[in-house]
């Protein structure tokens, strides 16, 4: 097995307590940065949601330097590029620039991060922008279930609470909200920098030194997140969207987080259950009853335990017959060993992938601010292929055995209430809501 790892990168921390990694990677004519903040949107305070995305957008929305027109123009000029993000733990803020440029590109890459004066003008804009993409998914059925899965089974626990805000949280932000969730969360003991690529490291030195070293600490403590408790018993939210030829599925429990102990067990034993075109879920579901298009079970791991899910779609008609097909899956793979060909062949598949991961300048970026940020072993990446075939075929029924719950589920599925309900009614508890709520 060919030896993967990353080049070899430097980590330096600053007084202010900002983590820097530098890794030198000549062979692209380009300089990526990427930048890492602990303040995700569980972070929003509630009937606040969407804040902490809204904040992130506004960033390079102009600067104390530049309005947002000139900054667009300067990035451009430079052929460079400035994307943010936000995720339930992290806000991600991501630049690159051609190698020839990247001074420059440094320059206004850390302007976004220090200085946004969040226009009011740009504030209302954003809040219009994103305002319609919450009343637009409405009508993505596959978006609104997994809003809907992810409210049903976490209540009230962040992680149930969508990143981009509902419409009536987005018309409670204003400006001063933004003002005071950014200077309470953008500090430097929250956050990471990778600068990666085609660069004088002795230039980025003295340009951290002379920007970033005096960015000043900010005390505001971290928000205390609990285990969210998985369901007890079969629980299931139907969504009624009255026109719908077919339902949406999405069901499961409570998972993992990302650092679980177990965690390479798991990713071997979901991608035998419904990780590939290969898994049995696609097989039983797909193939063999023809129910669905498409069907895939998955581990969300963040900071803390997120969802296990699996997702599908399935005529009005067969809605009962697919839910007990999947729970029939999920008890035999708690019941029984896998087979060694089942084995073999999920290892084979995820190394196979894993090298596709770190392929990319970005991609590698990642997984840096990923081990600082998880707290992972430095060579996580070099064991990682020797972890997954470490994997054991009673490693796989012991980690089915602990996280998959087929008796203590919960249920959101989207589609004709009329067509659904009295089949559900057979599997657990029914609760019911309209396409058209806040969600």
């Amino acid at each position: 097995m060919k030896e993967i790892k990353l080049p070899e990168y430097k980590r330096i921390k600053l007084d202010n307590g900002l983590i820097v990694f530098l890794m030198k990677y000549p062979a692209l004519p380009v300089v990526h940065f990427r930048f890492v903040l602990s303040r995700g949107s569980v972070y929003d305070p509630v009937g606040k949601e969407g804040l902490s995305r809204i904040t992130a957008s506004l960033l390079k929305k102009g600067t104390k330097t530049y309005s947002a027109i000139e900054l667009f123009d300067e990035i451009d000029f430079l052929g460079g590029e400035i994307g943010c993000s936000v995720g339930l733990d992290d806000a991600v803020i991501i630049g690159e620039f051609l190698s020839k440029n990247w001074e420059k590109g440094f320059d206004l890459f850390t302007d976004t991060i220090l200085n946004p004066v969040f226009h009011q003008e740009e504030v209302n804009r954003e809040k219009k922008r994103i305002y319609g993409e919450i009343v637009s998914r409405k009508d993505n059925p596959g978006t609104l279930v997994g809003l809907h899965f992810s409210k049903f089974l976490f209540k009230q626990h962040p992680y149930g609470r969508p990143i981009s805000g509902t419409e009536s949280s987005i018309n409670t932000i204003d400006r001063k909200d933004i003002i005071e969730f950014y200077n309470n969360h953008y500090a430097p003991q929250n956050s990471i920098l990778v600068v990666a690529g085609d660069f004088d490291e002795n230039i980025i030195l003295q340009k951290i030194d002379s920007s970033l070293s005096k960015w000043s600490l900010n005390r505001k403590e971290d928000v205390s997140v609990q285990k969210s408790i998985s369901p007890k018993g079969i629980n299931i939210l139907i969504v009624d969207k009255p026109d719908a030829t077919q339902t949406q599925i999405m069901l499961g429990n409570v998972g993992i987080e990302r650092n679980n102990e177990n965690y390479f067990a798991i990713r071997v034993m979901n991608n035998i259950l419904g990780g590939g075109f290969n898994s049995r879920l696609n097989n039983e579901v797909r193939i063999k009853k023809g129910l669905t298009y498409s069907i895939y079970s998955r581990f969300n791991a963040f900071l803390f335990p997120g969802e296990f899910l699996i997702g599908t779609f399935t005529k009005n008609q067969t809605t009962l017959e697919t839910i007990q097909i999947i729970i029939d899956e999920l008890r035999k793979i708690k019941s029984e060993y896998v087979s060694e060909e089942e084995l073999r062949g999920s290892q084979r598949y995820i190394n196979g992938l894993f090298p596709l991961s770190i392929e990319t300048i970005e991609s590698m970026s990642k997984h840096i601010t990923d081990i600082e940020f998880y707290g992972f072993n430095e060579k996580y990446i070099e064991n990682y292929s020797k972890n997954i075939l470490n994997v054991q075929i009673e490693d796989v029924k012991r980690v089915a055995q602990k996280y998959i719950h087929p008796d203590d589920l919960a249920i959101a599925v989207v589609g004709r209430m009329d067509d659904v309900k009295n089949d559900l009614k057979k599997l657990g508890n029914l609760v019911y809501k309209n396409y058209k709520d806040e969600v």
